[in-house]
C-alpha cells in the first residue's frame, strides 16, 4: 500500500536484494506505468539472472536433452566448513543447488557460433548454520580461485593460462615480483576490475542467523576432444564488515574435473571439500591481484 503522507510505500519488499533494486520500498524499479506485479510472485532477480546465464552457456538445453547428467553425490547435496571464524558449532553450509557434468553448446560470444565443450554445471548457494557467527556482516559476498592443470609423472603441473590478462593473475607476466603459488588466479571476467565472481547474488544480512543465502553459478568446461587437462577451483564467501570498508574470510569449498587420456571426464576431488580455514593458494592469489595496475585491490581482507 502506498502512504501519500509520507511518498513511499509502507511496506518494504519482502524479497529485498533478490528484487534486484536496493530500494526494498519500491515497486517494480519505481516503473509502474509500464511494469506491474499483482501477485507479487514475478521472477526475482536471482530467477532471472540464472535463466540468463544458463540460456547464454547453453547449458538448460543441455540438461533438457541429457547431455548434462546429475552428478552422483553432489547434486542438490550440502558440504559443511566446520567451526567457521575459529567458532566451534559455526557451519557455513555450501549447497551445490546444481551440479551436472557432460556436454554443452557454450558461446565464447553473443554474436558467436556455440562451441561443443565438456566440463561441469553448477550453482552453489551459501549461508550459515550452527551456532550463530560471532561477527555480524552487512552481507556475504563470492570470491574464486582457480588453476589449470594436466598430469606428468602421476603429478597435477600447473598450467599457463593462455590469455594475457589471465597470465598476469596467476603470475607469469615477465619480471612479475609475486610469484607465489604461481598458477593460481582470481576468477573473474577479464574485463572485470573486481575480484568478485561476476555470476552471483549478494547474500543479505537480515537476523544474526538469517543471512539470505550468496549464490554463483559456473560452467566450467573445455573442448570435446581435449585430453589430460583438469580445473581446480576454490569458491569462498567473503563476509562484508558493517563498516562496509573491509571483508572477512568466512570458508571456501574446493571442486573441479579432469579430462583423461580417453578426454574421459571425472570430478576431481570425487566430493566438494569445505574448509573454514583459508588456502595459502588463496591468500597469494589475492595478494597477487592486489599488485595488478587498474584492478579494485583486496587489500583488507581479514584472515
Amino acid at each position: 500500500m502506498f502512504d501519500p503522507s509520507i511518498g513511499r510505500w509502507a511496506q518494504e519488499d519482502p524479497k529485498r536484494f533478490q528484487a534486484g533494486d536496493a530500494n526494498f520500498d519500491r515497486y517494480v524499479e519505481n516503473n509502474a506505468p509500464n511494469l506491474t506485479d499483482v501477485s507479487g510472485l514475478e521472477p526475482t532477480n536471482a530467477e532471472k539472472q540464472e535463466a540468463a546465464f544458463e540460456k547464454r552457456n547453453g547449458v538448460r538445453d543441455a540438461i533438457n536433452a541429457k547431455t548434462l547428467l546429475p552428478i552422483d553425490g553432489i547434486n542438490t547435496e550440502l558440504f559443511q566448513a566446520a567451526d567457521c571464524l575459529n567458532t566451534p558449532g559455526c557451519k557455513v553450509d555450501f549447497h551445490f543447488v546444481y551440479a551436472y557434468q557432460g556436454d554443452f553448446n557454450w558461446k565464447p560470444k553473443l554474436d558467436e557460433d556455440p562451441q561443443k565443450v565438456r566440463g561441469l554445471y553448477v550453482k552453489i548457494a551459501v549461508t550459515f548454520s550452527g551456532k550463530p557467527p560471532p561477527e555480524k556482516f552487512i552481507g556475504l559476498l563470492m570470491l574464486q580461485v582457480v588453476s589449470n592443470y594436466s598430469i606428468q609423472d602421476k603429478k597435477e603441473v600447473l598450467q599457463e593460462p593462455l590469455s594475457v590478462v589471465k597470465a598476469e593473475r596467476a603470475g607469469y607476466k615477465k619480471g612479475q615480483k609475486n610469484t607465489n603459488s604461481k598458477g593460481r588466479y582470481i576468477d573473474t571476467d577479464e574485463q572485470s576490475k573486481s575480484a568478485f565472481h561476476s555470476a552471483r547474488i549478494y547474500g543479505n544480512y537480515k537476523t544474526k542467523m538469517d543471512y539470505e543465502p550468496a549464490v554463483a553459478w559456473d560452467c566450467p568446461a573445455s573442448e570435446v576432444g581435449r585430453k589430460n587437462w583438469g580445473k581446480t577451483f576454490y569458491t569462498c564467501v567473503l563476509g562484508i564488515t558493517p563498516d562496509a570498508d573491509a571483508y572477512r574470510f568466512i570458508a571456501c569449498v574446493k571442486w573441479g574435473y579432469y579430462l583423461d587420456d580417453d578426454g574421459k571426464l571425472t570430478v576431481k576431488p570425487a566430493k566438494p571439500e569445505p574448509q573454514s580455514k583459508a588456502p595459502q593458494v588463496v591468500k597469494d592469489a589475492i595478494e597477487r591481484w592486489n599488485g595488478i595496475a587498474g584492478v579494485e585491490p583486496l587489500t583488507d581482507v581479514k584472515w
